[in-house]
């Protein structure tokens, strides 16, 4: 066995003994991170001709970057056995400008004839930079036999890479790879049908909304800066509401009449007149509640409030779809099983990588359409109603004794009834053992319910063209 370390020191181009190696060997198998060259980039198509013969094989990841259209010049001269990486880490808040790839690996490995191999192992990508010697690279090379250890040791990881964490390079499948490497963000399906902002609810007598006029929004549950989007003054926001007693679907089109943040100085806002509320924030599909007026102590468990005014009523012909994720609009799935996931262990959390705990292995798929996921609250009301209707329940109880929960917060905290409670205090201020943040947080918590039957407050509409 025979052991060297390239390139040397003043002669950092490799590209001659590649290209020997490549017209030479019996045959040829490699994994690099990025292949960029072309299949002439090599004199007489070394690289091509050493993949056409018998067992070889190439694989790189899909990701920039990887030259997809260099790759495709291989497989149009006859190269077959190219496989393609097809995993990435998920990009989240810390890693967005950051690149995903996972490959990493650069083992290149000539069977020379029937008794003998060369191996490298090292930092080379096949790149122009890495072969020429722009960059600052190094590798190993062993010549050794192909029944010594190191070769079967070497032979085996690359089988296991190709075979598991690969997929066969198909040159009709070039125009969605190079989607992938783009992130797909938005596909055909998806480009013309709008983001709406739209409000489920459901209740009661929801048919007579239209003689409601208003409709009062209360956050109890979520950061105010989530309810951005309700601030102009102005603006259209559809209400999809569901008539639990009907079983049956309504639209109704709104404008936000008032919006804010509740503080210090909010408390002395009056709701004067009667009117029909929700509390949202809940995780489940707010429910709401019959008309009644709302009081100062209900208040001081509000972050955020909303007050819709509903300009038309009885919009038929439309579907209501959940809002796609930017997950729904792009190649790249979340992968449930993956040979990444054992890797994710305590170790990662290293170098001040804590946050990677949390990240998700996705895979490259082929579908050239996102699947829509239609809310369709009557037909499933069957089945999740009674898990809906009982929290609604339990949750009216706990609202309606909100003064008790006031009074006797005041009590522990101030250890005497003759102190006030201080103006602007909210439920945010409780104690964390409070029945009612218990209760709040356990429903936060819940992932029983699917997610069109979860609260959300942006969704996706489509107007259906009246049948002529």
């Amino acid at each position: 066995m025979q052991i060297e370390l390239i390139p040397a020191l003043k002669n950092p181009n490799i590209k001659s003994k590649l290209e020997n190696l490549f017209l030479t060997c019996k045959n040829f198998m490699g994994c690099t991170a990025f292949w960029s060259i072309g299949i002439d980039f090599f004199q007489n198509k070394a690289l091509a001709f050493a993949l056409k013969k018998p067992n070889s094989f190439l694989c790189a990841d899909i990701q920039f970057p990887t030259n997809l259209d260099k790759i495709l010049e291989y497989s149009k001269y006859g190269v077959t056995e190219i496989y393609l990486h097809k995993y990435r880490q998920a990009p989240n808040k810390n890693n967005k400008n950051k690149n995903t790839n996972l490959l990493h690996s650069k083992i290149l490995v000539f069977v020379l004839n029937d008794t003998d191999a060369e191996i490298w192992v090292g930092s080379h990508n096949l790149t122009g930079y890495a072969i020429l010697g722009v960059n600052l690279e190094a590798s190993i090379t062993i010549k050794c036999k192909i029944t010594d250890t190191i070769y079967q040791d070497v032979y085996n990881y690359l089988q296991y890479v190709k075979n598991e964490y690969c997929f066969k390079f198909d040159p009709k499948m070039i125009d969605i790879y190079k989607k992938l490497q783009e992130d797909a963000k938005k596909t055909t399906e998806i480009i013309d049908t709008a983001i709406k902002n739209i409000i489920t609810l459901v209740g009661y007598n929801m048919d007579k909304l239209a003689k409601e006029k208003i409709i009062q929004l209360l956050s109890i549950y979520e950061e105010s800066d989530k309810f951005g989007k309700y601030k102009i003054i102005g603006s259209t926001v559809y209400l999809h509401t569901y008539d639990i007693g009907l079983k049956k679907e309504y639209l109704y089109e709104c404008t936000i009449a008032q919006s804010g943040k509740f503080g210090k100085d909010k408390l002395e806002l009056e709701f004067i007149e009667p009117r029909r509320f929700a509390y949202i924030g809940t995780s489940k599909l707010p429910f709401l509640r019959p008309e009644a007026k709302i009081s100062e102590e209900m208040l001081l468990f509000v972050q955020y409030f909303v007050t819709l005014s509903i300009t038309k009523s009885n919009i038929d012909n439309f579907e209501i779809y959940q809002k796609p994720t930017e997950e729904d609009l792009s190649f790249w799935k979340t992968a449930t099983n993956n040979p990444y996931k054992y890797k994710l262990t305590n170790d990662t959390i290293l170098f001040g990588e804590q946050d990677d705990l949390n990240y998700k292995i996705q895979e490259a798929t082929f579908d050239k359409s996102v699947t829509k996921i239609k809310i369709d609250l009557t037909k499933y009301w069957e089945k999740y109603g009674n898990k809906l209707e009982k929290f609604y329940s339990e949750l009216n109880i706990l609202i309606e004794n909100e003064l008790l929960f006031i009074q006797d917060y005041r009590k522990d905290l101030f250890k005497d009834e003759r102190i006030e409670i201080p103006d602007g205090l909210t439920y945010l201020d409780y104690d964390k053992t409070s029945q009612f943040i218990d209760f709040l947080k356990k429903m936060k918590k819940d992932n029983d319910l699917p997610s069109y039957v979860k609260s959300q407050i942006e969704r996706m509409i489509i107007f259906l063209k009246t049948k002529e």
